[in-house]
């Protein structure tokens, strides 16, 4: 309402605000120009206002898939930390990882852990399995 109205202001001045009293003179170009630029002026102003008396319709090109950040479950439980262990590879080397037969027996939750995050590897004890624990924490679990 309030842009209405200063628009209708606008005008009012423009029509008649704009135009002091001179004595008669003959047409010159530039006078002309000064014509065509205000008829230009009050056009723009009534498409303005009417443009806003117009319902809009916002129509958005449908993106390309669009990217989504990665979900983490609402109420997820925390892993048990007593199933952190730690094994030490034929190479020598230690490697820290959820055991997986613990984690089976103390979570609740073993479907929401991603088939990604298990692990492989060969110990002095034979071949074990686990889970990594930065790959869990990429996936939004904490312990």
């Amino acid at each position: 309402m309030l842009k209405k109205c200063a628009v209708t202001l606008l005008c009012g001045l423009l029509a008649f605000g704009a135009v002091p009293p001179t004595p008669a003179q003959a047409n010159t170009s530039e006078d002309l120009a000064k014509l065509l630029f205000g008829a230009l002026l009050i056009y723009g102003i009534k498409e303005a206002v009417e443009s806003d008396a117009r319902p809009r319709t916002v129509t958005t090109p449908p993106r390309a898939t669009p990217h989504r950040p990665r979900e983490r479950a609402a109420v997820r439980p925390k892993m048990p930390v007593g199933c952190i262990v730690q094994h030490q590879l034929t190479s020598g080397e230690r490697r820290t990882v959820f055991g997986k037969r613990c984690v089976t027996r103390h979570y609740t939750a073993t479907a929401a852990i991603p088939a990604r995050c298990e692990r492989r590897f060969e110990t002095v004890r034979g071949p074990r399995r686990g889970y990594g624990l930065r790959c869990l924490q990429r996936a939004g679990f904490e312990w």
